[in-house]
């Protein structure tokens, strides 16, 4: 840190350069949660596919505080929860795979339904189905509160604005630019003594 998507590319790309050969599957956090950066996805995806290694994204925080294409971002797995900022209830969560990839994955419960892929998962055993119902209340509740457009300028403004306070208070900066942060905001502590950043 400091950091930019371009920073991070680069990075990428070096280490791909030297190590590619030897890797056969990278997981990217969609957005981290130390820091809260917004990473560039597809970008990285795109650099992974021309080494010939598979993606995993980890969209875990990314449901809810920005928008996601799944299809755009090509990555083999793509994964998310919708209990953290999508609203609904833990156990409820997205798995994409893409087409060519759908093969690598087998679910956990062998069902009588061994068509399709999503067949093959719609079987869960004796576990509630109430997680995943619950998604298209919770969707249903953003766009009666003013839609996911309007839910990620609030949140996200909402996080910048009380990061800002924080470095002022402090006497310290924000840790990336604004538009590398979603609702999650890095402030630097005034201080680089632990036991004292642990007291405030």
């Amino acid at each position: 840190m400091p950091a930019t998507s371009d920073t991070i590319l680069e990075e990428v790309s070096s280490f791909l350069d030297a190590h590619g050969d030897d890797i056969y599957l990278a997981s990217f956090s969609h957005i981290a949660s130390l820091p809260a950066i917004i990473l560039p996805v597809k970008e990285l995806v795109a650099l992974c596919a021309k080494h010939g290694v598979l993606t995993l994204i980890d969209g875990a925080h990314a449901l809810g505080q920005i928008p996601v294409n799944v299809t755009d971002i090509n990555a083999n797995f793509w994964l998310g929860n919708g209990h953290k900022w999508l609203y609904s209830p833990k156990g409820s969560a997205i798995l994409w795979a893409r087409k060519d990839s759908q093969s690598w994955l087998v679910p956990t419960t062998i069902s009588e339904w061994p068509g399709s892929f999503q067949d093959q998962f719609i079987y869960v055993g004796t576990t509630s189905y109430a997680p995943f119902l619950a998604m298209k209340a919770a969707l249903d509740f953003r766009i009666s509160i003013g839609g996911e457009s309007a839910i990620f300028s609030y949140i996200h403004d909402l996080a910048v604005r009380a990061g800002q306070m924080l470095a002022s208070a402090w006497a310290t900066d924000v840790l990336l630019d604004q538009n590398m942060y979603a609702a999650m905001v890095d402030v630097r502590v005034p201080t680089r003594n632990l036991t004292v950043a642990a007291a405030m």
